[in-house]
C-alpha cells in the first residue's frame, strides 16, 4: 500500500550556500509538521523548488531537517519548497 505526503514551505528570506530548513517550518495540508515522517528503506523522497524536481545530490533529508546545497546559486524569498515522501508497505492477508 503506497502512502504519499507532500510538505510545503515558502522561503522567508533569500538563501544561498548550504541552507537548512527545519521540518517544523513545513506544513502538510495547512497543518504544521513536527517531522518528515515516513523516511526509511521502503520510501523515497523528492525535493521540488518552484515546482521543479531537483537532483538528489543537492539535498539531504533527515526526520528533523532539509539541507539544500546551493553553492553560488540563490533562492529568493517566496520560493515554494516542497518535499514529497512516498512510502510502500506490504499488506498480507490470509484466509
Amino acid at each position: 500500500m503506497p502512502s504519499n505526503v507532500l510538505y510545503t514551505y515558502l522561503l522567508e528570506d533569500d538563501a544561498s550556500g548550504d541552507t537548512v530548513i527545519g521540518a517544523a517550518q513545513f506544513a502538510v495540508n495547512g497543518v504544521p509538521a513536527a517531522s518528515f515522517a515516513g523516511l526509511g528503506p521502503n520510501a523515497y523522497a523528492m525535493l521540488y523548488l518552484n515546482g521543479v524536481p531537483q537532483e538528489q545530490n543537492i539535498y539531504t533529508l533527515t526526520a528533523s531537517s532539509l539541507t539544500i546545497e546551493l553553492g553560488a546559486a540563490t533562492l529568493y524569498a517566496g520560493t515554494p519548497v516542497m518535499v514529497q515522501i512516498v512510502g510502500f508497505n506490504v499488506e498480507v492477508t490470509g484466509d
